[in-house]
């Protein structure tokens, strides 16, 4: 599952994307790894951010994968 959020606003910079008291990134990062997941973030100065969440997805028994 991939689902992408994006805004027009100022564009996070790579230090705040790094940053160790930015909690609401560190926050995404660690619930979507609990899950086997990741998130990226890319700013875009004066155009924007973009938060991707890549999540995997369970295959149900007896199902095949597609």
């Amino acid at each position: 599952l991939q689902l992408q959020v994006e805004d027009d606003g100022r564009g996070v910079t790579a230090e705040e994307i790094g940053s160790s008291t930015s909690l609401g990134i560190i926050g995404m990062r660690e619930r979507a790894g609990a899950f086997g997941g990741r998130v990226v973030i890319r700013g875009r100065p004066g155009g924007g951010t973009v938060v991707t969440l890549e999540m995997p997805l369970p295959v149900a028994r007896g199902e095949a994968a597609r």
